[in-house]
């Protein structure tokens, strides 16, 4: 397809054959909710220049992120193998392309591939890895590294210097109040590492926000090229 996704190129050409008739392209526009907590999913989607996040939502609305995804993986992936509702609300983080399977087609075709199980499993621990080292960075890490951290993640996978996020959005996948991500993301602009005015945010000094930023980014990086290499 005209876009990449780790997961699509991993698969063995078999796979890709029994499961090409039912991948459609698909745009994504920002904010779209793909599935909501309690739902299933009918669709599982592999990003190529968008962004999904999944998110926990609170009693009082507040909503937190424990995964993204991009090129890398595939999201609504265990919800619609299991047939277990969603515990997790999944919305587009960042617009752009991505490929779209009904659930039902990887359902069938799972029962008789054992590459794409093991392909499954090796997904489901990069984003359990990246949901773990989340849980350390957001106890541990300074708001300004954690929202390093992201950027330079957001960049990898839109491999555009320009980022469209609101300050709202920032602040759900950093966890952190809007106010610290104002603060952080103020201090950035000062300092030449970025550019950022109404939503539209420029990436001037990578290196410069690669200094910023905690370990958690070259711990996602290195897991994520692990665990796709062997495929």
């Amino acid at each position: 397809m005209a876009f990449r996704n780790a997961f699509l190129s991993a698969m063995s050409f078999a796979d890709k054959t029994a499961l090409a008739p039912h991948l459609r392209e698909v745009a994504l526009e920002p904010g779209k909710v793909l599935c909501e907590s309690g739902e299933l999913p009918d669709y599982v989607y592999f990003p190529g220049s968008s962004i999904i996040s999944v998110v926990t939502v609170l009693r009082d609305g507040r909503a937190f992120e424990t995964a993204s995804i991009g090129f890398e993986g595939v999201a609504g992936l265990l919800s619609a193998l299991t047939g277990f509702p969603s515990t997790t609300r999944s919305f587009v983080q960042v617009g752009g392309g991505a490929a779209r399977l009904p659930a039902a087609a990887l359902q069938s075709r799972i029962e008789d591939s054992t590459a794409l199980r093991k392909l499954i499993l090796r997904s489901a621990q990069m984003t359990a890895a990246q949901t773990e080292q989340s849980v350390a960075c957001n106890a541990y890490h300074h708001v300004s590294a954690r929202l390093a951290r992201w950027l330079l993640v957001t960049h990898d996978r839109v491999e555009s210097a320009t980022i469209f996020l609101t300050q709202e959005y920032l602040g759900v996948m950093v966890g952190a109040l809007r106010s610290s991500i104002s603060i952080s993301a103020g201090a950035f602009k000062e300092a030449g590492l970025i550019d950022y005015a109404r939503g539209r945010l420029e990436i001037l000094d990578r290196a410069g926000l690669e200094r910023r930023s905690c370990e958690c980014y070259s711990h996602d990086k290195a897991s994520r090229a692990a665990l796709f290499q062997a495929a």
